[in-house]
């Protein structure tokens, strides 16, 4: 018998490999040397290097757009048709019903109407700019149809020619999941529903800017008044959240498991002056955090040259130009910003006619519309059934809680207002960055971007560096906008933060600036830009080292790039320690803490330690007044609770430290901090076996990277990559978050590293954490992980004779 098995794995091993095999001659490009096409207005030549890096040479910027386009579409339409589907709803109808949530999420939001509308007043520039790049892309599915990636016809997915509504969508798509504070709104209520308001009070967002002089400003516990004492009640006609149920968007792009993440922004950037560099030139760096698990990633590096242009960086699939990048004279890098750009409201409804909701002193007729959603089925006679979705909405948005993923409890009605959804202005502001030739000309550009909320990190040759915030946010009559509030007469938004108050600022004075996802509010600032932000923890390890490094080079900050220091650590990490060590059981625990230099590297003990206790202390200071559900959704939001979570620590004292569910004793954050080191010790030698020298970080903390044809199981590794050992955690400058309490899988890491220095002008160091083509068993298909793992970086041409001589030419484009 066992030779049997013995045989039968190696027939699976054998026939596997075959498989591959097969697979990387089928899904290789079989595109002729020379194509010729009508959309160009004169020759285009693309070069590929020994990654599969292209490098675009046109003679015109409309011509270097179009193949742009072409060129996306060759190495990316599995993910672009995948990536359409999602947005327009049509997840279901490719994938099952399994699908079915996330379209209806999109349906009730009306992302694709929203685009629409978006497009139908866009200026003749920024419309033309997007025309070219669905040419480039269209011109791919009209001449190459038999070169077609593989992963097409196993999901059935059929191209049809892009729009620039299409186009459109994916902008407002990304707008969307940068803004996260309709989920910190629902979380609020939530809280108040479970603890009452004074107490939820307690727990709302601690947000805090390092280079603020003035005391921070809190939100007003007065304000939370969503339940109890002055809220509402149901002779109002206002149904009471008494009830509420966890609530979460779980969109693919989110959180799901489909495989096309679009997943939320985070990120590290900096830009450093020339007094603080060993050339005497400006210098930027930027790693944006995202989830890209899925092969072969989100961002596609190219190098696009044309008349004046010469340019390298990341683009994103369906979005033209470069989000990160350099060109001759400007280099820029982008993070979230997470501008509050959604607004929650409780609607009353008439309790005489279920179809009217109040409005200022008056009743109205809830607006709806009805949505088909096809949900594939092979049993269906049609290969597919069909399920009717309709959508109230007020004047404010769609009543959102009506529906699966939105649903806050049955008791309450909540709309959902929010800037994508209002009347658009016409500019794009992308179409610019190519172009740009100073900082200025790049913070004008910033300035028209109204859909994606970037914080967007500059430099230029000439030396300025600056950052500057873009979207469209809107000014609040209450001033504040964190939580749910019932709409009365007046308008409860009052018009936008004017774009040149927006967040940003010149650095030239001290030399540098950043951005970490962090609060950049400065002290007199006189709007409510948002209250969702990351902790502090990560613009303070940058500013600290970009301190202590006075004349860095480009190979220097990319170090820094790959700092694992973690100031959470350094601050709690002692106060554990002394917790410890008055328990002889958990004594050696504290030695290993206090001896830590509090690096979050993958052979440390500590660090495992570390991270695994204070997860376990989070749960034991919570739990038992929220319950585990509502305890482990709010562990997931991070940016809500970490910084106010680690002032109680630190504190040392609150009334949260005691269990309610015992009545004998009153527990400490001493007692606390044992119990969570006990368990921490069980859960370690649970994973990692009884001795703590086998507890290394990078043993629980690992990412694995896997096809979209294979997310998980049997045959993932072999489609993907055997699962990666990493350093660094959610508080270091090294990104690697993980989500879960009791599972430290990383997720949420740099997903590309890019540094630009001008004193170079031949090339840039860049890296992605995957690879260039979307197809599987293609050479580009995973080749960068390995450099990216091994914190190694790559040469990215920006001097046109050299990327020339330093690729080999792939194809030549020709105007028919």
């Amino acid at each position: 018998m066992k030779k049997i098995l013995i045989g039968l794995a190696l027939a699976v091993a054998v026939a596997t490999m075959v498989g591959l095999l097969w697979l990387r001659t089928l899904n290789h490009y079989a595109t002729p040397e020379t194509l010729s096409l009508a959309i160009l207005e004169g020759p285009v030549t693309v070069h590929r290097d020994a990654m599969g890096v292209p490098y675009i040479f046109a003679e015109t910027e409309a011509d270097l757009i179009r193949a742009q386009g072409f060129v996306v579409a060759q190495d990316r339409l599995f993910q672009l048709e995948f990536y359409r589907a999602l947005i327009q709803g049509r997840l279901a109808e490719v994938v099952g019903r399994g699908g079915l949530e996330s379209d209806i999420q999109v349906r009730v939001l009306d992302l694709v109407g929203n685009a629409r509308r978006h497009s139908e007043v866009l200026a003749a520039g920024p419309r033309a700019y997007l025309e070219r790049y669905a040419a480039g892309l269209n011109a791919y599915l009209e001449c190459c149809r038999d070169d077609f990636p593989f992963e097409l016809g196993l999901l059935d997915l059929q191209p049809v020619p892009w729009t620039v509504e299409d186009l459109m969508s994916v902008m407002h798509y990304v707008g969307f999941v940068h803004s996260r504070n309709w989920q910190d709104e629902l979380m609020t209520v939530r809280l108040a529903a479970a603890l009452g308001a004074d107490k939820a009070g307690e727990l709302l967002p601690l947000n805090r800017n390092p280079e603020r002089t003035a005391p921070y400003s809190e939100l007003g516990f007065e304000r939370l008044r969503v339940v109890g004492p002055g809220a509402p009640s149901a002779a109002d006609g206002l149904r009471q959240p008494a009830s509420l149920r966890p609530a979460s968007l779980r969109l693919a792009a989110g959180g799901g498991s489909g495989p096309a993440r679009f997943p939320a922004f985070g990120s590290n950037n900096w830009a450093v002056a020339p007094s603080r560099t060993a050339s005497g030139h400006a210098l930027l760096a930027s790693d944006p955090h995202l989830d890209p698990r899925i092969l072969p990633g989100p961002w596609i590096p190219m190098g696009l040259f044309a008349g004046g242009i010469r340019a390298f960086g990341l683009a994103v699939p369906a979005m033209p130009a470069l989000l990160v990048g350099r060109n001759a004279d400007v280099a820029w890098g982008v993070t979230n910003g997470y501008g509050d750009s959604q607004d929650l409201f409780f609607e009353r409804v008439d309790g005489q006619d279920p179809n009217r909701y109040a409005d200022g002193d008056g009743w109205k007729t809830f607006d709806t519309r009805t949505e088909t959603i096809r949900v594939r089925d092979a049993d269906a006679e049609l290969g597919y059934v069909e399920e009717q979705l309709m959508v109230r909405s007020t004047v404010r948005g769609p009543v959102v809680t009506d529906h699966p993923g939105f649903e806050a409890g049955a008791e309450v009605d909540l709309s959902l207002r929010w800037t994508l959804a209002g009347p658009q202005r016409g500019e794009i502001g992308i179409d610019r960055f190519l172009t740009a030739g100073s900082v200025e000309e790049l913070e004008a550009a910033v300035a028209d971007i109204d859909v994606m909320f970037f914080n967007v990190a500059i430099a230029d040759r000439h030396g300025a560096i600056a950052r500057r915030s873009s979207g469209r946010v809107p000014t609040r009559a209450a001033g504040v906008g964190p939580y749910p509030v019932t709409p009365g007469g007046e308008p409860a938004w009052t018009g936008w933060i004017p774009k040149e108050e927006m967040p940003g600022s010149r650095g030239e004075d001290v030399g540098w600036i950043a951005t970490a996802n962090n609060d950049l509010r400065p002290d007199d600032y006189g709007y409510f830009y948002s209250s969702h932000f990351a902790p502090d923890y990560r613009y303070r390890r940058i500013a600290e080292m970009l301190e202590g490094e006075p004349r860095g080079t480009a190979e220097a900050h990319w170090a820094l790039i790959l700092d694992d220091l973690n100031l959470q650590a350094r601050a709690l990490a002692p106060r554990f320690a002394d917790a410890l060590d008055s328990d002889s059981d958990l004594a050696d625990l504290a030695e290993r803490l206090r001896g830590w230099d509090h690096r979050d590297d993958q052979e440390s003990v500590a660090a495992a330690i570390y991270h695994v206790l204070y997860e376990q202390l989070f749960g034991l200071v919570f739990d038992d007044e929220l319950g585990t559900d509502l305890g482990l959704d709010l562990h997931r939001m991070r940016y809500f609770w970490i910084q106010r979570f680690d002032q109680l620590l630190l504190h040392g004292e609150s009334p949260w430290f005691d269990d309610v569910n015992t009545s004998s004793r009153q527990e400490s954050l001493d007692d606390l901090i044992r119990e969570a080191g006990r368990r921490a010790r069980a859960k370690l030698s649970e994973r990692l076996g009884p001795d703590p020298e086998g507890w290394a970080w990078g043993e629980l903390h690992q990412i694995a990277f896997v096809s979209p044809l294979r997310v998980k199981g049997y045959g993932s590794e072999l489609l993907g990559l055997a699962p990666i050992p990493l350093s660094g955690s959610g508080e270091t400058v090294l990104r690697a978050q993980y989500k879960e309490r009791d599972d430290f899988a990383a997720s949420f890491v740099d997903s590309a590293r890019f540094v630009a220095d001008f004193s170079n002008d031949a090339f840039v160091l860049g890296v992605v954490a995957g690879g260039v083509v979307a197809r599987q068993g293609h050479p580009a298909f995973k080749n960068q992980v390995s450099v990216w793992a091994s914190g190694e970086f790559l040469r990215w041409w920006i001097q046109p004779e050299r990327a020339r001589a330093e690729t080999s030419l792939a194809l030549r484009l020709e105007s028919r």
